[in-house]
Formats: C-alpha cells, sequence, structure tokens
C-alpha cells in the first residue's frame, strides 16, 4: 500500500536537498497533521525535480516531512532510512524514507511521505485511546494495550478495510526485529476516509516512526575496539533479550519484552504464525548489502561502518530469536 519501490531499484547514492527553493516549499499547515513527536522536522511540498522515487509533482502537492536526529545521536536518522528498505524486503507497510540533506543550514535528515492525503483523516491511537479508557494517561500513554485495540477494531466491523491482525502482526515483527520500542499510542493510527459526509472506511496507517531502534542510543565506543557489544557473547544477548513491546496485553499488566509480546500473540492468533515467518524470509545478503551501501554516501553525518556492522549483528541475532520462538514457541 505504501512502500512502491524495492530497495534495489532506488538510488541508493543520491542525496535529496530540500534546501533547494525551486525545489520545496515550506508547509505553512504543518502543525497537527502529522504524528507527534521529540525530534525536530518540517513539512515540505514537493513542486519539482527529478527524483524518480519522489510522488511525482503534478496535480495536488504532496506532502514530504524532513525529519532531523536527536541532538544527542546524530546518526539516529538513519535507522528511519534502513526501516523502511528493510521494511520493502519483509512486506510491512512502512512510509518511504531517503537520505536528505538542507544546504541552508548544513543539516542532514531524513524525508519522509506523507502517507495520507488531502481528502482523508488521521486519527492517532491516542484518540482511541482515550475514547475506551476515560482516564487514560496521554502523557505517559500507561494504560496503552493491545486488549483495548481489539475493541477499536471490533467496533469499527465492516468500516475497517484491510485485515487488521494480519498487519499487526507483520508490525510486531517488524518492531522487534529493530527493536523499535517507540510503537506509543501517538505512534500508530487510523486513516478515515470519507464516501460520504456520514460514511467513512477505516485503514491502518504504516509504521511510521521508526528512528528509537537498531541501538541508536549507543555510542561507538560500546560496538568498537574493547567495548562491551563487540562479540556476540552474554551482554549483547541480554541487550537484544531485554527491550519491551510499549503497548501492554492489557492496561493493568506490566510490559512484556518484545518476544513475550509476539508469544502471547502467537497463542491467541496461531493462524498468523506463518504470517510473520514469511516477514522473516528475506535475503541477510541483501540486507547487508543494503547497510553498507548507505555507508558510501558522502554528508555531514556520515553512517559509520562500524555503526552498520552493528546494526547487521542486531539484526541477525534478533532474527535468530524471532526465528526461534515462531517455530517452536520457545524464547532463548
Amino acid at each position: 500500500m505504501i512502500f512502491k519501490l524495492p530497495y534495489k531499484e532506488q538510488k541508493n547514492t543520491e542525496i535529496i536537498d530540500v534546501g533547494n527553493d525551486k525545489q520545496w516549499l515550506a508547509e505553512s499547515e504543518y502543525n497537527g497533521m502529522f504524528q507527534k513527536g521529540a525530534r525536530d522536522k518540517s513539512a515540505l511540498i514537493y513542486v519539482s525535480g527529478n527524483y524518480l522515487f519522489l510522488v511525482p509533482p503534478v496535480g495536488t502537492p504532496y506532502r514530504y516531512l524532513y525529519k532531523l536526529s536527536n541532538r544527542r545521536y546524530p546518526e539516529q536518522f538513519w535507522v528511519e532510512i534502513i526501516a523502511y528498505r528493510l521494511g520493502c524486503l519483509m512486506g510491512v507497510s512502512v512510509p518511504p524514507a531517503f537520505v536528505a540533506i538542507d544546504s541552508r543550514d548544513a543539516t542532514c535528515g531524513t524525508l519522509i511521505e506523507w502517507f495520507y492525503t488531502g481528502d482523508q483523516q488521521y486519527r492517532d491511537g491516542g484518540h482511541y485511546m482515550q475514547k475506551y479508557i476515560p482516564d487514560f494517561d496521554a502523557e505517559q500513554g500507561t494504560q496503552h494495550n493491545w486488549e483495548t485495540m481489539e475493541s477499536v477494531r471490533s467496533d469499527l466491523g465492516d468500516d475497517f478495510v484491510g485485515h487488521w491482525y494480519a498487519e499487526w502482526a507483520k508490525i510486531f515483527i517488524f518492531d522487534t526485529l529493530i527493536g523499535n520500542t517507540d510503537r506509543h499510542q501517538e505512534n500508530w493510527g487510523l486513516i478515515v476516509t470519507y464516501q460520504t459526509d456520514s460514511v467513512a472506511t477505516y485503514c491502518l496507517a504504516p509504521a511510521f516512526d521508526n528512528g528509537t531502534a537498531m541501538g541508536h542510543e549507543l555510542v561507538a565506543k560500546h560496538f568498537t575496539g574493547t567495548g562491551k557489544y563487540t562479540d556476540d557473547g552474554h551482554l549483547i544477548k541480554h541487550y537484544i533479550l531485554k527491550g519491551c513491546q510499549h503497548m501492554k496485553w492489557r492496561k493493568t499488566e506490566p510490559m512484556l519484552t518484545f518476544y513475550e509480546f509476539i508469544k502471547r500473540f502467537m497463542e491467541q492468533h496461531p493462524e498468523q504464525i506463518v504470517n510473520m515467518q514469511t516477514c522473516l524470509d528475506f535475503s541477510f545478503a541483501d540486507v547487508e548489502e543494503m547497510i553498507m551501501k548507505l555507508t558510501e554516501i558522502d554528508i555531514n553525518v556520515r553512517l559509520s561502518e562500524e555503526r552498520a556492522r552493528f546494526m547487521l549483528r542486531l539484526l541477525r541475532l534478533r532474527r535468530g530469536v524471532l526465528t526461534n520462538l515462531l517455530e517452536t514457541g520457545n524464547i532463548s
């Protein structure tokens, strides 16, 4: 639905300059139209250019989001780019994300395709959590839970277009593989398309905002030289096993680790196991080629080869744990 080009068909080393005012216009209506978040971002309209992998700048203006890294983690924007390309390989709907700079202020970031059009509305998960949980803690999302989300789906009935459990199964596998701890109530939602003033259909938004993942918070000393994550020993295994899914299973229960959550989901929806296994049935050689190719892009904040190889180790180890879990039901 969202991803359009397999990563091999993209111009992997092409850099988009959003500072070119002949190609990009600032979007004055940005406020309130896209997901919330802590990182600096700005909305833009693509009006001219020869980027074949972007939505053509004809007809209705199409929006993009230029998103920077958290200032403490300058390489973080690369995670969004990798997550999109990994989503293409896994068959998970992720908004297209491309390498971008702003030549006016020498920043580097990710250019992310808007995932709904002007005739649609977007409602984030927080909207539904507050609707179903009157005392919902919108600030921390401490009651964010899957059981309530099932009530959302049930009440939508035939107005929901898509396959709720299959799509969420893919998102859960995707988040677990990349270690995304940030799928909170404002990082998922529904796209609403009105057929008439009183009739609407709903579909699940793609898996957006994937930057809090893939060890982005670790400084290089931890995975280079004599750092604690330089081998595949117990420390790195502890690191990949301890991460938690932001969404609880029930609002009164504690958070589960990614793998405990997947196991619970498997037990409730065994028909989705093959679907989840299919998400992991990609060539790791393709992943390695994709990530290492990004290290060749020459911009102010490069993806270092050391960080790229560490990301690959995390992906390989997490896929191993997931594969075993889906095959045996055991976490190890």
